[in-house]
């Protein structure tokens, strides 16, 4: 019974073993089928997508002057929306390659040399711009200058050496030493006052130290480390001459006005840079004059406006028109019309009918026929007289400060 049930057991084995190799034989079976249908998809794939790709390629065979013509109208498109001139450029390139291979489908020759032409220029041009934006080779004093100066008006290293590249061999001013700066000139102190130098139109920037600058003896400003100094053509007829004194041992740096506008022409950028940096500089030195200066000039409107008023019984409309052409003439604001008024008032100098009459009086408040109390001014007359003024005033304060008190008083008085 044992043996037959050992039997029994292996023949149940087999018998296993049987249908194993059964199910083996057939997951085999279905594999392979699986396989070669799937390369038979593969195949047919593969056939189709030849097909296809043989398709596309007569297509665009077909097509391709028209695609080429696109593709440059569009690259032409994207170039007008770059910010960077390098990158417009560098497209504009790439548009006159597509359209230099439709012209030549074409048969535009004329085109083609044309292409030639635009794509030399740009390559120039690009060259120029690289070049620029490349770091040139500057001394360690000449790195410092550009950092501390010339950098602050968008100007490249490039453009720091063509700028020092013309100027005048530096120049050292011992304490005490002067300069003449006359109409178009800036000259060494000379018995002539610098009459010497008219043909020798220089700008000049203080490199270290600081300058002292003076119109009639009287001290008007001063010119510190990094700041320029030169004539400056305001819309007066008279240009007083401006001595600069060296208060401490000083370098300058100067150029030739010839030389300097010969290489503002051929380059913009420097044109741009300059006219920033002299920009700032004058509103700098214009914000900061002194207020013993503005005192001088509100004591020289105060002796007109008692001038005028002293000796009349009443304040004409003549007097009221002299003394609104003098404001305008000088610079006088509003601001410093009414503290010259509080300060006659307070001295008992102006009669109630005079002061009456002068509070009344504005800018603003003249209509052009005469009478300057009453009315409007249109809005581009005031805009051409508030800048005429604004232009004038620094101009005539020196000139009011060089002047000796009784000078001032009779001309005020002839006035």
């Amino acid at each position: 019974m044992h043996c037959t049930r050992v039997l029994l057991r292996g023949n149940v084995s087999v018998l296993k073993m049987g249908r194993s190799n059964h199910a083996w034989a057939q997951s085999s079976a279905d594999a392979t089928s699986l396989i070669a249908s799937m390369l038979g998809s593969s195949a047919r794939s593969s056939f189709v997508g030849g097909a296809g790709a043989r398709t596309l390629r007569e297509w665009l065979h077909a097509h391709r002057w028209t695609l080429a013509a696109n593709a440059a109208c569009s690259l032409q498109m994207i170039q007008w929306a770059m910010d960077d001139v390098l990158y417009l450029r560098s497209i504009n390139i790439l548009a006159i390659c597509f359209f230099t291979l439709y012209n030549a489908h074409m048969g535009a020759w004329i085109y083609i040399s044309w292409d030639a032409a635009y794509t030399l220029i740009n390559m120039i041009q690009i060259y120029r711009i690289v070049r620029e934006r490349r770091e040139a080779a500057l001394l360690p004093w000449q790195h410092e200058l550009h950092a501390s100066v010339f950098q602050h008006g968008g100007l490249s290293t490039h453009h720091t050496r063509a700028l020092l590249r013309i100027a005048e061999p530096e120049q050292l001013l011992r304490a005490g030493e002067r300069l003449i700066v006359a109409k178009g000139a800036v000259a060494p102190d000379e018995p002539s006052g610098g009459a010497g130098a008219d043909d020798e139109h220089l700008v000049g920037l203080v490199l270290s130290g600081s300058l002292r600058a003076e119109v009639g003896g009287e001290v008007v400003g001063f010119v510190d480390e990094c700041g320029w100094y030169g004539h400056v053509q305001f819309n007066v007829d008279e240009h007083p001459a401006v001595t600069l004194v060296a208060l401490e041992p000083t370098r300058l740096l100067q150029w030739s006005s010839a030389r300097l506008s010969e290489l503002v022409q051929r380059d913009a950028c420097v044109q741009r840079g300059l006219h920033e940096l002299w920009n700032d500089d004058m509103g700098r030195l214009l914000s900061k004059r002194d207020d013993d200066f503005l005192r001088r000039r509100s004591g020289h409107y105060a002796r007109v406006i008692r001038a005028l008023t002293a000796s009349a019984a009443r304040v004409t409309d003549g007097d009221i028109a002299h003394v609104l052409e003098h404001r305008r003439r000088h610079g006088i604001d509003d601001a410093t019309h009414e503290a010259t008024l509080d300060e006659l008032e307070a001295a008992g100098a102006l009669e109630p009918h005079a002061l009456h009459a002068l509070r009344r009086l504005r800018l603003d408040a003249d209509d052009g026929d005469g009478d300057g109390a009453r009315g409007a001014l249109p809005y581009l007359s005031r805009v051409r007289r508030f800048v005429s003024s604004q232009l004038t005033s620094m101009a005539m304060e020196l000139a009011f400060a060089s002047a000796p008190d009784g000078a001032t008083a009779g001309a005020a008085e002839r006035n």
